[in-house]
């Protein structure tokens, strides 16, 4: 986590010296620090009874320290500092416990009660302020397409589940997108051979244990590659349930968050699908949930490290890029994924 942070403060730091026009840095930094400035810690720890010390070994200046929630037993003292100044909060026994939202920090030590200490602006409000109205859509892209249920049920009456007699489909999967025949089998994606959606994967959306919808993805040259059917891709799609408050990747593509699914068996960490870059009032809602219980990392593509910056910014994550050298992910080598996340 350390190398994430390094990684977002240099990027972060090379946009302002470059003044890049389409990273609107400064609204949303502004908003971050203000919410974290405005909140009178002392006062919260009084009213709800939490010891913290002024003074001490551990305390630096214009900070107050606390046990920290993390931590929980194993911290003999008060190892978490909490800045007055709105700088963040931090552990000095675990470099992972940091960060510098307020909202985290709260929710960690408060549960539900942290919500009378936080101001009411809603992360469509700061997206929409801070200059990212455009990513907040439900506006398909040119790679792919809503169809309405008649249509989607006519084509989906084709599909059967994927097994290791769909030659073509597998050789797409495994020599195309990498992964293993076991993975996808085991996944429950469905495939259609014939029919107005064939020669497509149905790749499942499962959100809190649902199954909320599907989307068709060509393994040729069709156009639009993808076609949503009548869940709509407005959810995040979770590839695994995070633990407790572990980190949550989340990756563009739902290939590519199979690729780190299988390359971490036995991790703690979520694995979520945003499908693309663009943020509906559903995900922006579930994404501040998430932010409120679990350190969001955002995994995307090479090309959308500015964005990934942006949403970092706004739901207080990291935003980390693929290996050297790498699109996404999806394109890595085993050994290369399983690397990029001992860096995490």
């Amino acid at each position: 986590m350390v190398d994430a942070l390094t990684s977002y403060e240099s990027f972060s730091q090379s946009c302002v010296e470059t003044r890049l026009d389409f990273f609107p840095m400064g609204n949303i930094m502004s908003s971050v620090a203000t919410a974290a400035h405005d909140l009178d810690w002392e006062s919260v720890l009084q009213t709800e009874g939490i010891e913290y010390v002024e003074r001490g070994p551990n305390v630096a200046r214009n900070h107050i320290n606390i046990h920290c929630p993390w931590c929980g037993i194993s911290d003999p003292s008060h190892h978490l500092g909490i800045s007055l100044d709105g700088k963040g909060w931090g552990c000095w026994r675990d470099r992972t416990h940091r960060g510098r939202s307020p909202k985290r920090l709260l929710y960690k030590l408060l549960g539900s009660r942290a919500e009378r200490y936080l101001p009411r602006e809603e992360p469509e409000a700061l997206l929409q302020s801070s200059g990212l109205g455009s990513r907040f859509t439900l506006t398909p892209t040119e790679s792919e397409d809503f169809i309405d249920s008649a249509q989607w049920d006519r084509g989906f009456k084709f599909t059967h589940r994927l097994t290791r007699s769909d030659d073509t489909f597998l050789q797409y999967l495994v020599e195309t997108r990498l992964l293993s025949a076991d993975t996808v089998i085991r996944k429950g994606l469905r495939v259609a051979q014939y029919g107005p959606m064939s020669w497509r994967v149905f790749c499942p959306i499962h959100w809190e244990h649902k199954l909320v919808g599907w989307t068709a993805r060509s393994i040729g040259n069709a156009s639009p590659r993808y076609l949503v059917g009548p869940g709509r891709i407005d959810t995040l799609n979770v590839i695994r349930e995070p633990f407790l408050d572990s980190p949550v990747i989340l990756l563009e593509g739902y290939f590519d968050a199979l690729r780190l699914w299988e390359c971490s068996i036995g991790k703690e960490f979520g694995i979520i699908v945003t499908h693309g870059t663009a943020l509906s009032q559903i995900k922006t809602s579930q994404l501040k949930k998430l932010s409120q219980t679990h350190p969001l990392i955002f995994a995307l593509d090479d090309d959308a490290q500015h964005i990934a910056m942006e949403y970092s910014l706004a739901f207080d994550g990291w935003a980390v890029p693929p290996p050297r050298g790498r699109k996404d992910l999806g394109e890595a080598t085993t050994g290369e994924i399983r690397s990029w996340i001992q860096q995490l």
